[in-house]
């Protein structure tokens, strides 16, 4: 579902905006293999910390860092790809 949703809202927002992104779908597979990437990072940093839960506000569901895991590196990445 994180894929099809990132690909709707991908093109929702080419079309909505002002940017002509001819290369849309190249930054849609990007978001999407860095999601990946920071979902697998932060999974692994937790595992070699034997840590299961990351904070208490949603105990059982890995904390609420593992909501938002996937988001780390693409807006890092696309944060240092905007001021560049």
């Amino acid at each position: 579902t994180g894929v099809i949703m990132t690909v709707l809202v991908s093109e929702i927002y080419v079309y909505t905006s002002d940017h002509n992104y001819d290369y849309s779908i190249v930054f849609t597979i990007c978001i999407i293999f860095l999601s990946f990437i920071g979902d697998t990072i932060v999974s692994l940093l937790k595992r070699h910390a034997s840590i299961k839960d990351t904070g208490n506000i949603m105990p059982g569901h890995g904390g609420l860092l593992d909501r938002f895991d996937s988001f780390i590196m693409v807006f890092f990445i696309f944060g240092i790809f905007n001021f560049i």
